[in-house]
């Protein structure tokens, strides 16, 4: 198989995915990426979630958990707002928005990042956000559109939820997160 033939393969592979994350039942999802092996470290954060959701529905459940991550995902998913990564890059083109990126920083190192994309730490961001906070930052007081992603949309679409819960309005969630950004070769920046 050539290099040029592997990737389009890889490309094809990656594009049903994100549909499949965008359209499917988040428990049903570890079907759709079993045996996909490039960029193992890509697709972590989704195999992890979806692994467990099922492994759980199969045995009881011993834990107080009421509400699962897969149902919180699909509930913020219903009120927020989501934009593709072409409207993502054409709103950060024209300024009219800020792209925030909710990856882990080993994430970062590995993947890369969206040029002009500010890293804020997902565990941080709700103080980041808040202007009485003392580690408010101030990229987060606009009224400018903030797009929030991660690598595939799972932890930026609870994480937009969140910042709406907080009052703000000027935040959205971008389809398919930084691997849906690749696959639509759109520009990248490495770490250094």
């Amino acid at each position: 198989m050539t290099l040029a033939r592997s990737r389009r393969s890889i490309l094809a592979t990656y594009s049903g995915v994100t549909k499949a994350l965008q359209i499917s039942p988040l428990t049903d999802l570890h079907k759709s990426v079993r045996g996909i092996a490039y960029p193992a470290y890509a697709l972590v954060e989704m195999v992890s979630i979806f692994t467990q959701t099922k492994r759980n529905l199969s045995q009881e459940n011993d834990m107080p958990v009421t509400q699962h991550v897969s149902d919180m995902i699909a509930a913020a998913r219903q009120l927020i707002e989501s934009i593709s990564v072409t409207e993502a890059a054409e709103l950060q083109k024209n300024g009219a928005a800020v792209l925030i990126d909710l990856r882990d920083i080993r994430e970062l190192q590995q993947m890369g990042t969206i040029p002009n994309a500010v890293h804020a730490l997902r565990g941080m961001l709700e103080f980041w956000a808040d202007p009485r906070s003392p580690y408010h930052r101030s990229v987060f007081h606009t009224d400018g559109k903030l797009i929030l992603f991660c690598a595939f949309g799972l932890r930026s679409a609870l994480a937009v939820r969140t910042l709406q819960d907080m009052g703000m309005g000027n935040v959205c969630d971008m389809n398919g997160g930084f691997t849906e950004w690749r696959m639509q070769r759109l520009p990248t920046d490495v770490l250094v």
